[in-house]
């Protein structure tokens, strides 16, 4: 299904389109003719559960895997080839992978420009060149660490501000973000999301993976479904709600989930209610049933809830109650 809302694109002609996406690994279908299509100045955003097709699909763009069939367009230029990074790079396309691609041992500004690194005559490094270019690219991050300091030596939170400075250097015309806040304070995400409205001004066309629903309405302007490697609708965001998209990602309502599982039978074995901490303003209860996994290495990998992530010791919290 792909109910794009066509409202949203009159008069825009679409600055990236991937039509009809397949690929296939080891015989098993992971994207099954996938529609997905990027404005310039445009925030889409790319939901779905893991093993969705999200990531392979934007793999894709970047050159790092090959469909097996579809069609890729820029600006209307038809059957577009990408056979490597190097190429989307030319192309104008850039992703902050949701791995970190930096080397430790390297300093932030050798990361930003790794093997680009302005030269002088006789081939030499221009260093003063290079760590002006860095200490700007840092600034629009707000990142405020010197370029010639070692990868190794920065939190996990400020190399993820590295790589996004690293793709902001390729003055790219479409920016990939995958899960680019899964280490960020809120502070810096907010300042993450300053510089995504800096680039829409510019025209730079954004594509944003996230599981966090709030972030995905408070800097898309239009959000794609994936679930298992099917599309399953394009909405401009304000036709679209939290309910709405999960319903979509995993087939049903969570409340008809939760009350199918308990039908069965299911005992609860935890039950929290009046959790919260600073980022959370509404306390929210939940419930942990028989045969649900409930672990700090799930909960991180699935992104979930910062109430499930805090009973199970990933966030602080600040009160709890469990009856």
């Amino acid at each position: 299904m792909f109910d794009s809302n066509a409202q949203h694109l009159v008069g825009k002609e679409p600055l990236l389109s991937m039509l009809g996406m397949q690929k296939s690994f080891d015989g098993n279908p992971v994207l099954k003719g996938v529609h997905f299509d990027l404005c310039a100045g445009e925030v889409h955003a790319l939901v779905g559960e893991n093993g969705a097709g999200k990531s392979t699909l934007m793999n894709i763009l970047a050159g790092v895997h090959q469909p097996d069939s579809g069609t890729i367009r820029l600006r209307g230029a038809g059957d577009l080839t990408i056979p490597d990074e190097k190429t989307a790079q030319r192309l104008g396309i850039a992703i902050v992978f949701q791995e970190r691609s930096l080397f430790g041992q390297l300093t932030v500004a050798e990361n930003i420009f790794a093997a680009r690194q302005p030269i002088k005559s006789f081939g030499r490094i221009d260093w003063t060149h290079l760590y002006e270019d860095a200490r700007h690219l840092l600034s629009r991050t707000g990142l405020d660490v010197d370029p010639a300091m070692l990868v190794e030596e920065l939190s996990p939170a400020q190399q993820q501000l590295v790589e996004i400075a690293k793709a902001l250097s390729l003055h790219p015309n479409i920016v990939i973000f995958d899960e680019p806040t899964s280490s960020l304070t809120e502070r810096e995400t907010q300042r993450l999301f300053e510089v995504i409205r800096q680039l829409k001004v510019s025209g730079v066309g954004i594509i944003y993976i996230s599981h966090r629903l709030p972030e995905i309405f408070q800097i898309a302007d239009r959000v794609t479904v994936l679930k298992d490697g099917e599309g399953q609708g394009t909405m401009g965001i304000a036709a679209t709600g939290s309910e709405d998209l999960v319903q979509r990602m995993v087939g049903r309502s969570l409340q008809l989930r939760h009350q199918d599982a308990v039908a069965s039978g299911n005992p609860i074995l935890l039950e929290v209610r009046n959790l919260s901490d600073p980022r959370t303003t509404v306390p929210k209860p939940f419930i942990g049933l028989e045969n649900d996994t409930l672990s700090s290495r799930s909960m991180t990998r699935r992104k979930t809830s910062s109430e499930e992530q805090q009973t199970a010791g990933v966030r602080k919290r600040r009160s709890y109650s469990a009856p």
